[in-house]
């Protein structure tokens, strides 16, 4: 009886074969930048080893040994240098608010959440506009007096309703 021997592959070689995929690559260093930030050059080098490493320098605009050593353990590429790489890698730095997830939608596009609703931008208008109507009031008040509900002269407005700003502001100047 003959043994069948199996046919193996090892782990550099399946995760450089999957690392040529940008979606594959893109959850790889978001991964390894979240978990082990000290990695993650290393982790672009191997983004960057499974399109070929000659081929990603050449595309990026820099010399192989010069991306190698920015890419180094003590490696300190240039913005440039990063962009292009990730570039050439099907890649892109994005920047978001911090602590503002971002939900993906069934059309492909993104929509980041903890953004004001509808109703907390009508409040915030709201409150701007009463700032800016007793902004206005306070600066055509002759005297303090001329503010205060229930003083001899008629009030600009009425406490009893910051929402709506009761009163003849429109008419007093």
């Amino acid at each position: 009886m003959t043994r069948k021997t199996r046919k193996t592959r090892s782990y550099a070689d399946i995760r450089r074969e999957r690392l040529t995929v940008p979606a594959v690559a893109a959850e790889y260093l978001n991964a390894t930048r979240e978990t082990s930030p000290e990695n993650f050059l290393n982790a672009l080098k191997n983004v960057a080893q499974a399109r070929n490493m000659t081929s990603v320098a050449k595309e990026a605009g820099v010399q192989r040994e010069t991306l190698y050593r920015s890419l180094s353990e003590t490696g300190n590429p240039t913005l440039l240098t990063f962009e292009s790489v990730l570039g050439v890698c099907g890649l892109e730095i994005v920047i978001r608010v911090r602590g503002a997830a971002e939900v993906i939608e069934s059309d492909g596009g993104s929509q980041t959440e903890n953004l004001p609703t509808d109703n907390d931008i009508t409040s915030l208008i709201t409150e701007k506009k009463c700032f800016d109507a007793l902004f206005t009031l306070m600066n055509n008040a002759k005297t303090a007096s001329d503010l205060v509900e229930g003083s001899s002269s008629s009030p600009i407005f009425s406490w009893t309703d910051l929402g709506g700003l009761q009163g003849n502001a429109a008419t007093e100047n």
